[in-house]
């Protein structure tokens, strides 16, 4: 009975949920950690955009500063064969590097090759985006050349290293920039949509497999939106990469800058709560002018300025392929079969967290009675074919379609996906229902299963490997 009783509170404890340590800092530490983020830009002479990004650099190591240069594949190699010495300066000054895409990469340009891709089947249309990653554009027509190395991989030869962040895939609209923790916005109101009327985003899928393409040949980290910090979890993993956290941003990079940046940062400084990290991205083009901001951050003691490898090197990256214990399985069971209409986004427990393809396959392997509850990085359904409707299951029959899941979900496959729809007892269950019914077998073992109609997850495959980050130094 005590051992009983021991076990019932340790599962209570896990049931409550905390924010993983996410914004701990030591006492007397500084609590503002700044991201540079400097944007090359395609269309300039390479010898204009070597001497800005150059000067940029230059100036942040003067005060001991380091920032992110993003570059496409077709800039890296502009300034490889015409203003050679540019990307060797970078890195021996302590630059990152990231990627980007611009047209006529598909992911932002609606070209022929992008609408072909939506024609095709999930496995396709995936071996399509691997050779726009993998060889050259032809900038006439948008197509890949083969036999010519380019896009991502072309990106990483060409500057010595696997750019580290990604950056925007689509160009959404941007959001406001207002701080979720001090209330503040430095946007005016006429650049809050500076996308609006621009080409049409990729489809959700194809940006998800690009992604992941780009997951696989090295990057480790994609840029949020500024703005959508999350007050309770500011780190996150999105399929396997994490999202650069940016409570708020001080300098549009498409537009021209805020008045008096420096002022600006300061009083978002001054409006931070002290002893929490607040996360800020500082946006750079090749015309702003920042200089003030950058020796502002220099000076100030509560300002930490770090690089996406400052970031990463903060969180574990044992979250993305793991082993959970079966009592973080069970309360996260109980989390979901509590849902009424509506699957959570991820369960976040005490010190720990699954994303919904975590669940998915622990739960299923759960309930085929496996050892070692063994996760990894599986997108949600490409593509679905309707609402997941309420249904009436028994739990045998759950038990018997997960350990058939359990045992499909086992081989690597590219892309990596969770199936629209689990068989049943020879009917189909939308993979929402199904993961409902999983938690109500492993939590509440009634029969038969009530599955309630729940909204589904998506259309963004990717929604269904959200989940907060564990810190290294979380206890």
């Amino acid at each position: 009975m005590r051992i009983r009783l021991i076990a019932l509170m340790a599962l209570a404890g896990l049931l409550q949920a905390d924010d993983l340590g996410q914004r701990r800092v030591a006492p007397g530490a500084p609590d503002v950690y700044l991201n540079f983020a400097f944007h090359g830009q395609d269309g300039l002479d390479p010898g204009v955009s070597s001497r800005a990004v150059l000067r940029a650099a230059r100036f942040l190591h003067k005060h001991r500063l380091r920032a992110d240069v993003y570059v496409t594949e077709p800039l890296a190699r502009a300034w490889a064969d015409k203003s050679p010495g540019t990307i060797e300066e970078l890195r021996r000054l302590g630059m990152g590097f990231g990627y980007h895409h611009r047209p006529p990469n598909p992911m932002s340009f609606d070209s022929p090759g992008r609408r072909r891709m939506m024609s095709l089947a999930p496995p396709d249309a995936y071996r399509e985006l691997e050779r726009y990653e993998s060889e050259r554009l032809d900038p006439a027509t948008g197509f890949a050349i083969a036999g010519s190395p380019g896009g991502y991989i072309g990106a990483t030869v060409l500057l010595k290293g696997a750019p580290v962040v990604l950056g925007n895939a689509s160009a959404p609209p941007e959001s406001t920039t207002v701080s979720p923790l001090t209330g503040l916005s430095d946007e005016p109101p006429f650049r809050r949509r500076r996308n609006a009327g621009g080409p049409p985003a990729a489809p959700p899928h194809l940006v998800a497999f690009d992604r992941e393409i780009l997951r696989r040949m090295g990057a480790k980290m994609a840029v949020a939106l500024p703005g959508q910090g999350r007050p309770d979890y500011p780190l996150m993993w999105r399929q396997g990469l994490l999202d650069r956290p940016s409570d708020v941003s001080v300098v549009n990079a498409a537009l021209a800058q805020q008045p008096a940046p420096a002022k600006s940062l300061a009083r978002q400084v001054a409006a931070s709560p002290r002893g929490r990290i607040t996360y800020v991205t500082c946006l750079i083009d090749h015309d702003n002018r920042w200089e003030d901001l950058a020796a502002f951050a220099a000076d100030e003691t509560r300002i930490r300025v770090v690089t996406a490898s400052d970031l990463l090197a903060m969180v574990r990256p044992d979250d993305l392929e793991r082993i959970y214990d079966r009592a973080v399985v069970d309360a996260a069971a109980k989390i979901v079969a509590t849902a009424s209409g509506k699957l959570p986004e991820f369960v976040a427990l005490a010190g720990d967290a699954l994303s919904l393809s975590d669940c998915v396959q622990a739960f299923s392997q759960a309930l085929d009675s496996r050892p070692a509850l063994a996760v990894r990085v599986i997108l949600g359904p490409a593509r679905r074919s309707g609402p997941a409707a309420a249904v009436t299951v028994a739990r045998n029959d759950v038990i018997a379609a997960a350990r058939v899941l359990a045992s499909r979900l086992e081989p690597l496959r590219m892309p990596d996906l969770l199936p629209a729809t689990v068989e049943a007892a020879g009917r189909e269950m939308a993979i929402e229902s199904y993961l409902y019914a999983a938690a109500s077998a492993l939590s509440n073992g009634n029969d038969p299963i009530q599955v309630p109609a729940l909204a589904q997850v998506g259309p963004d495959p990717a929604q269904w490997t959200i989940k907060p980050a564990r810190r290294r130094d979380h206890n």
